[in-house]
C-alpha cells in the first residue's frame, strides 16, 4: 500500500468515527436534556403544587376572616334586636313610674311587672355581650 492509500483510508477511518461520534453525542444530549426537562418539569410540578398548597391555604384563611366577620356582624345585630325592646320596656317603665308617683295612677303592678321584664332583658343583654365581646 501506498502511502497516500494509508493516509486517506486513516482519514475515512476517522472521519467516520467522527460521524459516529456526532450521533452518539446528539443522543447524549437528547437523552439528558430529555432527563433534564422531566427535572425541570417536576420541578415545575413541584413548585406549582406549592404555590397552589399556599394559595389554597390563603384562600382558607380568607374564607374564615370572612366567616368571623359574618357571624360578629350577626352577633351586632343580634345584639341590636335585643337592645331595642331594651329600650322600650325602659322608657314604658319609666313612663309608668312617673304616671304612678306624680299623677296617682293605679298602674304600680304593670309598672312592676314592666320593670321585673326590663331588668331580665337587661341583664340578658349584658351577658350576651359580656360572652361575645369580652375581649373586644
Amino acid at each position: 500500500m501506498k502511502l497516500s492509500q494509508l493516509v486517506i483510508l486513516l482519514l475515512l477511518v476517522v472521519f467516520s468515527f467522527s460521524g459516529l461520534q456526532g450521533v452518539y453525542a446528539a443522543d447524549v444530549v437528547s437523552t439528558t436534556n430529555s432527563n433534564l426537562g422531566q427535572n425541570a418539569s417536576t420541578e415545575k410540578d413541584v413548585n406549582g403544587i406549592q404555590i397552589l398548597e399556599a394559595f389554597d391555604k390563603q384562600k382558607e384563611e380568607k374564607e374564615k376572616q370572612d366567616q368571623d366577620q359574618i357571624s360578629t356582624h350577626k352577633k351586632q345585630v343580634i345584639m341590636f334586636l335585643i337592645g331595642i325592646p331594651l329600650l322600650l320596656l325602659l322608657f314604658a317603665t319609666g313612663a309608668l313610674g312617673i304616671a304612678v308617683g306624680v299623677f296617682d295612677k293605679p298602674w304600680f303592678l304593670a309598672h312592676m311587672i314592666l320593670a321585673g321584664l326590663t331588668m331580665t332583658l337587661a341583664i340578658v343583654h349584658l351577658i350576651v355581650g359580656l360572652v361575645w365581646f369580652y375581649p373586644f
